[in-house]
C-alpha cells in the first residue's frame, strides 16, 4: 500500500465477513466450472514451466479469503498444488527450484481471473498450512471452512463440509 493511500484505508476493506464464499467465483460452495477450467489451464501452465516431467501433484487447492467468508475487493486467489517432497530426491534443491519458478512465474505473468490476481505456490504435503479456507480443484468441493456465526440470526452457523471431510 502506498504510504499516501493510509489515510483512504477502511479496516473494512481489510476485514469483511460475507455469507456466502466469493460469488464472483463461487455458486454456492461450488467453484463456478468456468472458473474451475480457468484454473486447471494455469496449473497445467505452471506445471509445464516447472519443467519437471512426471511431477507427482497430489492436488490442486484454493485457500485463503476468497473460500472462507473473508473475501475483500484486494483478495487474490491463492493457488496451492501439493506435492509430497519427500518422495523427491534431493528435497531441498528441490524446493528451492519450485520457489525460484513460482516467484519468476507471478512476476512474469500478471495472470487474473475476472480481475482477480492469481498466486501460485508448490506446498509440501508435510507442510502445516494455515488457511481459514480450502478448496480442492481435483476433489471440486471445499475441504476446510471457516466456521463461524453469519451476520444474520436466521442463517446460525456457516459453512457445510462436505459428507467425505
Amino acid at each position: 500500500m502506498n504510504i499516501l493511500e493510509l489515510e483512504k484505508f477502511k479496516i473494512e476493506d481489510a476485514i469483511n465477513f460475507h455469507d456466502e464464499y466469493n460469488p464472483l467465483l463461487f455458486d454456492g460452495d461450488k467453484l463456478k466450472p468456468v472458473i474451475k477450467r480457468q484454473l486447471d489451464i494455469i496449473t497445467n501452465d505452471f506445471i509445464e514451466y516447472m519443467g519437471i516431467p512426471d511431477l507427482a501433484v497430489e492436488d490442486v487447492i484454493i485457500t485463503g479469503s476468497n473460500v472462507a467468508y473473508t473475501y475483500t475487493p484486494h483478495s487474490d486467489i491463492d493457488l496451492h498444488l501439493l506435492v509430497d517432497f519427500a518422495q523427491l530426491p534431493n528435497s531441498e534443491v528441490y524446493k528451492e527450484l519450485f520457489n525460484a519458478k513460482k516467484s519468476l512465474y507471478n512476476d512474469t505473468y500478471e495472470i487474473t481471473i475476472r480481475d482477480i490476481p492469481v498466486e501460485l505456490y508448490v506446498q509440501d504435503t508435510a507442510q502445516a498450512h494455515t488457511s481459514l479456507g480450502e478448496y480442492s480443484l481435483y476433489k471440486d468441493e471445499v475441504t476446510r471452512c471457516l466456521l463461524y456465526t453469519s451476520p444474520s440470526p436466521r442463517d446460525g452457523l456457516l459453512c457445510r463440509m462436505p459428507s467425505s471431510a
